[in-house]
């Protein structure tokens, strides 16, 4: 029964972990796209996740299956970091993200 409860659990966090992660993009593409576009283009991102996210699982599948799954958990965790890492370097430097220097919009009498 621990098992059952266990994976339920999961389920759950990673549909609300996906949710929270999908919407704002899927926003954020609606609200850049065309007119025209944005049903093709919300229904080819979600493909894309979706598709995604199944060759996730079975790569996943087929590495812990190959080096066993405590290596694989290491292996899948180092590479979370190096990911972590990588998107964190900009804003250290004040990259992209920073908004020092942008001036302040005008107030509208």
């Amino acid at each position: 029964m621990l098992g059952l409860i266990v994976v339920l659990l999961w389920c759950v966090l990673a549909g609300l972990g996906s949710g929270l992660f999908q919407v704002p993009v899927a926003n954020t593409l609606l609200s850049d796209l065309p007119e025209e576009l944005r049903g093709r283009g919300v229904g080819l991102l979600n493909a894309l996740m979706v598709n995604f996210t199944v060759l996730g699982v079975v790569v996943g599948g087929l590495l812990a299956g190959l080096v066993g799954i405590a290596a694989s958990i290491v292996v899948a965790g180092a590479v979370l970091v190096v990911a972590a890492l990588v998107l964190l370097a900009p804003g250290l430097r004040g990259g992209p993200g920073d908004k020092a220097g942008t001036p302040e919009p005008e107030a509208v009498a």
